[in-house]
């Protein structure tokens, strides 16, 4: 522990870590082993700092965060990484940070950097909007994850990098029909021929499939679930969620089970 740190009043810090000096470690924080906290860190009331991460300098994190460093939940076969927040960067309240994600330097202040240009390309900017969109949803921020994803259809026709996050986003929420619909607009899109910038064949193709399935099913319609599911099998035979949802859905529908 360095000079000049404070540590609120029932915090827990365990072994093996280190807090570089002028950090601030707030009232009931848990700080668990193996973890490298840097300068002028701030982590508020009744945060949950995992094992295993890195907390760059002069990162702020708002109150009740939750980390995680072990993606399968004990299931083994996974080195635990917690998340790794880079320098500047800024976390909300009750944000939950999921295991071996990166939170860029002050990353967010950087994409809206590069929206406020006007010059620049294009696809920069569409890639802008999403990759902001997915820094809002890490920090928990829902709404301007949202936003952000909206914002990229100011610049050229939707993509399904923005739609199938979109739907993921309403999925999230448990709103299986307006997810739906999101989804069902990625499959109708196409990669266009022109686009210089690197495209994703799985928004295009099984991923939108594989979360209609899951819609559906939650909507009680297991014929259309099982429909989606078999066209995210021609991409994905051997996909173990795929797989699995195939002899769940034979047994509602009462489908004969077979190995293809």
């Amino acid at each position: 522990m360095h000079e000049d740190v404070l540590i609120g009043d029932l915090s827990s810090i365990r072994e093996d870590i280190v807090v570089e000096e002028s950090s601030i470690i707030g009232r009931n924080v848990i700080v668990e082993p193996a973890t490298a906290i840097g300068k002028r860190v701030t982590i508020q009331t009744g945060s949950y700092i995992t094992a295993n991460m890195i907390i760059e300098d002069e990162v702020f994190i708002g109150p009740c965060c939750s980390s995680s460093n072990d993606k399968y939940m004990g299931m083994g076969n996974y080195p635990h990484k917690g998340p790794m927040i880079k320098r500047g960067a800024k976390i909300g309240n009750n944000a939950t940070l999921l295991p071996g994600i990166t939170i860029g330097e002050k990353a967010i202040e950087s994409y809206q950097n590069n929206l406020a240009l006007e010059e620049g390309w294009i696809e920069d900017k569409i890639y802008a909007c999403i990759f902001m969109a997915d820094c809002y949803r890490s920090l928990g921020d829902f709404p301007n994850e949202l936003t952000s994803l909206l914002k990229s259809f100011q610049y050229a026709k939707p993509k399904a990098e923005a739609i199938c996050r979109i739907g993921y986003h309403f999925l999230r929420k448990k709103d299986y029909k307006t997810a739906a619909a999101w989804f069902e607009f990625a499959t109708r899109l196409t990669i266009d021929s022109d686009q210089w910038s690197f495209s994703y064949p799985a928004y295009h193709t099984w991923y939108p499939h594989l979360q209609l399935c899951i819609c559906h099913y939650y909507l009680g319609d297991y014929q259309k679930a099982y429909e989606h599911n078999e066209e995210a099998r021609k991409y994905r035979p051997e996909d173990n969620s795929v797989l699995h949802n195939k002899r769940l859905l034979e047994s509602k529908l009462g489908i004969l089970a077979t190995n293809q």
